[in-house]
């Protein structure tokens, strides 16, 4: 009796210190969000709005959109899912209601969105794991300073984890995928992560069917008045190579290297699903794993794995909180021109990847093949929690 009165005690205090630690990360956020610009992509979004709304969500996809301040004479391409438009025209109607900044908004969901992501991850792993994550400096600076919309899609992502794992209809989680893909389609790769932990074909028609409805529900009226138009342009996308990863070592990966990590992403998915591991744990490393491999990158796709770290292990955690959060600073600072940042700006002259930079990006990389390769028994030995997530 007393053991389980101390075992409520220590949970009762484990919560309200991760309670506390959220409201600090979320003051600290909407701080930035205040008084900061933001990075670039902020201002595309913002210009993405104003195109869509005096020239219409066509002629966006079809020519891009100017930008409406700083550069005007850039001419920014639309390579986004039409469901995140509705968000964006939103956000830039409050702003003209307000008089309150569309990038003051935006960074408002951005934070509201890790929150809610450090919400599932106190379901998922408990509390002292969801503590560090809400409490990680880059997941705060990327949601309250850089202004895109990645927090969002990791948000919907990890509830339709959550709902997977906790037995939710399949047409629920669906849906959450869906909303997840309908802000940026990256979350596609794990489609065989989901399919693979549902256990009937049934189930896996469910949330099949109600992913693609969603997806073109989400997508409304766009989806149906030009789809090919919209398929063309999102996944025509390409990110910024030859800075990252492999693509900075090996010539012309940026061309040939998408396919070989959706490829190794599928594979891995399986083998983990076969090794009996849970989809939070497949998703994580399914996610590092692209990372590794992808011949793109923009520093905010940091997000997507910070709350899947503890697949990893503490020892990772520390790892890659401290690099992620290190490179942030590096190109923030080094992109705003100096430090305080206010515009993170990459198209101001003397902008482009400096040395420190790409140093510390290529750090942070390899920080990541290194908890990658833990997950092969010959390398296990670099991080040897694994599985940190069972211990939850």
């Amino acid at each position: 009796m007393f053991s389980a009165l101390n075992g409520d005690a220590c949970e009762a205090r484990a919560f309200k210190v991760f309670a506390a630690g959220l409201l600090i990360a979320t003051a600290v956020g909407l701080t930035l969000a205040s008084l900061t610009y933001g990075t670039n992509d902020i201002l595309f979004f913002k210009s993405y709005a104003v195109k869509a709304s005096s020239s219409g969500v066509a002629a966006l996809y079809r020519e891009g959109a100017p930008l409406v301040e700083f550069h005007p004479e850039w001419n920014e391409q639309m390579a986004h899912p039409p469901g995140v438009i509705h968000i964006w025209r939103v956000t830039f109607w409050v702003e003209q209601h307000t008089g309150v900044p569309f990038r003051f908004w935006f960074r408002v969901l951005t934070v509201l969105a890790n929150a809610l992501t450090a919400g599932a991850l106190y379901r998922i792993l408990g509390a002292r794991r969801a503590t560090a994550f809400a409490l990680c400096p880059a997941a705060i600076v990327i949601a309250g300073f850089h202004g895109n919309s990645d927090p969002i899609v990791v948000a919907f992502l990890i509830w339709a984890v959550y709902g997977a794992e906790a037995g939710w209809r399949p047409t629920l989680t669906g849906l959450l995928f869906a909303a997840a893909c309908s802000v940026k389609v990256w979350p596609l790769f794990l489609i065989p992560a989901f399919c693979l932990r549902l256990l009937t074909w049934r189930q896996r028609a469910a949330f099949l069917a109600s992913a693609a409805a969603g997806g073109l529900a989400f997508g409304a009226p766009y989806t149906f008045q030009f789809p090919a138009l919209i398929a063309k342009t999102v996944f025509g996308y390409r990110s910024i190579g030859g800075w990252w990863g492999l693509s900075g070592f090996i010539p012309g990966y940026d061309h040939f290297g998408t396919p070989i990590a959706f490829t190794a992403v599928a594979l891995i998915s399986v083998f983990l699903h076969r090794a009996g591991w849970r989809l939070y744990e497949i998703t994580g490393s399914a996610i590092a794993l692209f990372l590794v491999l992808t011949p793109g990158f923009g520093v905010q796709y940091l997000a997507w794995i910070l709350p899947f770290c503890f697949v990893f292990g503490w020892r990772f955690v520390t790892g890659f909180y401290a690099i992620s959060t290190a490179l942030l600073l590096v190109a923030y600072t080094h992109w705003s021109g100096g430090f305080p940042w206010y515009f993170a700006d990459l198209l101001r002259p003397g902008a482009a990847q400096s040395w420190t930079v790409v140093y510390t990006a290529t750090a942070c990389w390899i920080v990541l093949v290194i908890g990658v390769t833990s997950l092969t028994p010959v390398f296990r030995w670099a991080f040897p929690a694994g599985r940190d997530a069972q211990a939850a």
